[in-house]
């Protein structure tokens, strides 16, 4: 079985510092969704400050709206589980790597502050590279899907990332990835993949306002920071004693 990768890079200013601690804040959330760090598990929150190695399962009919301290939101659908492997992004370089178990991914990602910078999401089958764009990411038991609406993308074999069988799939366009072998050539997208195209129409908009007031939500985010601390605390204490 072969991981899959997604890579996002180009060139854009990042409005985060580098310090260890919260990168993303969830900024919409529809139904369920919990939040495992460690040993504890809570349920999401409007406002609350996500860090690294955070895990986040979606309920059925539910999703989630992630924006990361570069500017790039992300939509979690129902039934998904995501790790927020990597969030490291500072104003000359940023590493972000998302591993995608199950479901589906929707992601707004501006360019990044560099050409080494890597926007990544992972899934069990496959590897993709891309530089500042508007793309769904599936991922079944068997398979990975991923149909780009702005931009490119080019998917091959994580542990052949430079093999000839890379496909670069470009707007309108989307690929498959088997548990077996590299991506599908790319074809013209799917009338299923076609449906999210109004969802992401409205996720680029809901972007383009939470960037404009990415500061603010950094400061309001910090002024809760201590609260939030104490609602994980809480539910630490409440774990049984081993």
């Amino acid at each position: 079985m072969r991981p899959m990768i997604m890579t996002v890079c180009g060139l854009l200013c990042s409005a985060a510092t580098a310090f260890a601690g919260p990168k993303a804040t969830v900024v919409s959330l529809k139904g369920e969704c919990t939040v495992t760090r460690g040993s504890a598990s809570v349920p999401a929150r409007v406002k609350m400050a996500l860090e690294e190695s955070d895990v986040l399962v979606t309920g059925h009919r539910s999703s989630v709206e992630i924006l990361l301290d570069n500017g790039a939101l992300v939509m979690l659908d129902a039934d998904t589980v995501v790790e927020l492997s990597r969030l490291h992004m500072t104003s000359d370089h940023e590493e972000v790597r998302i591993a995608l178990s199950l479901g589906r991914i929707l992601a707004s990602v501006r360019k990044l502050v560099s050409p080494s910078s890597t926007f990544s999401i992972r899934t069990k089958t496959s590897v993709a590279a891309v530089r500042g764009t508007e793309y769904v990411v599936e991922a079944a038991s068997d398979s990975t899907d991923v149909g780009v609406f702005e931009g490119t993308v080019n998917v091959a074999a994580l542990d052949a990332p430079d093999d000839a069988s890379a496909v670069l799939v470009r707007r309108g366009e989307q690929t498959t990835v088997p548990v077996t072998g590299g991506p599908l050539p790319a074809f013209v997208m799917s009338a299923r993949m076609r449906t999210h195209q109004a969802r992401m129409d409205a996720l680029r908009r809901r972007a383009e306002m939470h960037r404009r007031s990415l500061e603010r939500i950094l400061r309001e985010r910090e002024k809760t920071g201590a609260r939030m601390q104490e609602y994980w605390n809480r539910r630490l204490q409440q774990l049984p004693r081993r």
